[in-house]
């Protein structure tokens, strides 16, 4: 059968004569006023084969089967008595089985399903909140059996077990645990300390469990939310071949020349794009997929309208954002590609044009727009990971590492561009005073106006290290992280702002990780050896999770646990929102992240 043809666009980056050369050395605007710095871009259009085709779709399978892989964590016997421990609980609480198997009856524990529950909150949709009031009494393994069967059946669906701390003494293993049980309906989280006694060989023998905190959720509408994707977009030629495929597919199908990053750092952007009333998506991709741009139809399904507006790029792109740049009334497109930021102009009817390119922000993970200057027009915050290597043609990891881990101070350039009007824009990222402790890891940031005095300012969320806020004072900035105590040092993921707790006042919550495995490891003696105290503070704050600052008249106060929203996972995007319109702003975090083939990344 011969292969359906289709047309793409590629995006040349080449610099060309006349074009503007990059300024060294800038002077302030009083001196000179700000000048365009767009280059041109080339634009061409070739016919070609599908790069979604059959040979691609089939893939190499590859197997952990027969795989030699090192794994390190049997070099530490801390970790080594981890793994039997979690194959303890896990048997213990094993959704399959419905009960322990293969314990004897001579430790004891807690109940695992308490029966002195009271409710402690309850929102307007319904949701409720539910902890343990009274001290559980010990009871044997027998007892303890039966306790988890009925836990069990309360919550069929899932139980993750996270092992976050381990002591070793010569003859007993302590650790602790969080175990989060999931039905229809409902959740319960669980925190609980165990010990184990150390027989020869490192064998284990359980000696108690007891649980330190049961925190219960109950919903009366069991789902919020409807899984509709394939609803909306499945209709489109290329759903099956390009979206179900997933970033490990695809990272083991397109060449390395082709500019596929593996962790599919790829944003999304929403706007009406042709005056019709309903919001359409502009979703990124990466290198040798094409972008795709969907237009939202009257039933609620959408169509694949990227050649027809000329936006089916190529390039490897990491960040969009649909916005009225010209204010003529239409949403016109920005996009961070690996290479350069584009511009695009709508021409109103959701057809774009490419206005030019600004190259002096290669590697951007996202892009925030605000009006900093108070000028009427929209300026643009590109957050720049960590810049390439233009003479090895390397860029983030690839180029450097983040040196150090927990501190890094040798990331990408992040760059303010002033909007000059007619689709100019200025770097003015050093004249504004943005330019301090601008050379770190910065993933996102968000624009508000935490101190309520009518210019916007600015947070950014640096991964491997110190956060940054940007005070602005009549178009002018201020780095006070460190004085306003949001330093938040750790792996920033991303930034929202809102009042979760209704006082008036912007509150601040940052996206991190959690990772039990970090936790746990962190804290042994032997970790990092040679390293200092503060160093090691450092690379333990990594693992804990996300953060919560509440505001007030010109301050933050880090609320502890980030009130119960510490722990997401391998926290990435996040955000406030109402999602049960009950006037309380509630949080939504994305995480998750790639898993190998061979090591299991259960503990």
């Amino acid at each position: 059968m011969m292969m359906r043809k289709s047309v793409a666009v590629l995006i040349v980056l080449l610099f060309f004569p006349g074009c503007q050369k990059r300024q060294e050395e800038r002077t302030s605007h009083q001196d000179s006023p700000p000048k365009n710095e767009l280059v041109s871009l080339q634009v061409r259009r070739m016919e070609r084969p599908d790069r979604i085709n059959s040979r691609m779709l089939q893939g190499v399978q590859k197997k952990a089967q027969g795989e030699e892989v090192k794994d390190v964590r049997g070099e530490w016997q801390s970790e080594r008595l981890s793994i039997a421990v979690l194959a303890d609980l896990k048997n213990i609480f094993d959704t399959d089985a419905g009960s322990p198997r293969g314990f004897p009856g001579l430790f004891r524990a807690t109940v695992a399903l308490p029966d002195d529950l009271r409710m402690v909150s309850e929102s307007s949709s319904g949701v409720t909140e539910w902890r343990s009031i009274g001290s559980s009494q010990w009871i044997g393994g027998k007892r303890f059996s039966e306790s988890v069967k009925l836990l069990l059946q309360r919550f069929p669906s899932r139980s993750d077990i996270k092992l976050t701390s381990i002591s070793v003494a010569t003859d007993r293993v302590e650790v602790v645990l969080i175990v989060e049980h999931a039905g229809e309906g409902m959740q319960a989280n669980v925190q609980w300390r165990g010990v184990w006694g150390i027989k020869s060989g490192d064998q284990l023998e359980l000696l108690e469990l007891k649980m330190e905190d049961y925190v219960e959720t109950r919903s009366k509408s069991p789902v919020f939310f409807t899984e509709v994707t394939e609803q909306v977009i499945g209709g489109t030629p290329h759903f099956d071949s390009q979206v179900k495929g997933g970033i490990s597919h695809w990272a083991g199908n397109v060449t390395r020349f082709g500019d596929m990053a593996l962790t599919g750092h790829h944003g999304i952007a929403v706007g009406d794009i042709d005056g019709d009333g309903r919001e359409d998506l502009f979703v990124c991709d990466g290198g040798s997929l094409p972008n795709r741009l969907y237009r939202q139809l009257p039933d609620g399904s959408a169509e694949d309208v990227s050649r027809y507006c000329g936006l089916d790029w190529l390039e490897d792109s990491r960040a969009g954002l649909l916005i009225d740049i010209d204010n003529d009334g239409d949403q016109d497109l920005v996009v961070a590609t690996i290479a350069m930021v584009v511009f695009a102009e709508n021409d109103g009817a959701g057809r774009f044009a490419i206005k030019g390119g600004f190259p002096r922000a290669q590697y951007p993970f996202s892009l925030c727009a605000a009006d900093y200057d108070l000028d009427g027009d929209l300026d643009i915050y590109v957050c720049v990971y960590g810049e390439g290597d233009a003479n090895s043609n390397g860029r983030g990891f690839a180029a450097r590492a983040p040196v150090p881990f927990e501190d890094a101070r040798n990331g990408g350039r992040n760059v303010l561009l002033e909007n000059l009007g007619g689709f100019a824009f200025a770097d003015v990222t050093d004249e504004v005073g943005m330019g301090k402790n601008n050379d770190r890891w910065s993933f996102a940031a968000s624009w508000e106006d935490y101190d309520l005095d009518g210019d916007v300012d600015l947070y950014v969320a640096n991964d491997f290290g110190r956060n940054c806020l940007y005070r602005n004072e009549g178009g002018k900035f201020d780095e006070v992280g460190e004085s306003l105590g949001v330093e938040d040092i750790a792996a920033g993921m991303s930034v929202s702002w809102g009042d979760f707790n209704r006082d008036g006042y912007f509150d601040l919550y940052v996206g991190n990780m959690f990772s039990a495995a970090g936790r746990r490891v962190s804290k042994q003696g032997h970790f990092a050896s040679g390293r200092s105290r503060d160093s090691i503070a450092g690379l333990q704050r990594m693992a804990r999770g996300n953060s919560l600052f509440s505001g007030g008249s010109g301050n933050f106060k880090e609320v502890p646990d980030a009130a119960g929203s510490a722990i997401a996972r391998w926290a990435w995007s996040s955000g406030f929102v109402d999602i049960d319109n009950d006037g309380w702003e509630d949080l939504v975090v994305a995480n998750g992240y790639l898993t190998g083939w061979t090591l299991k990344d259960d503990l």
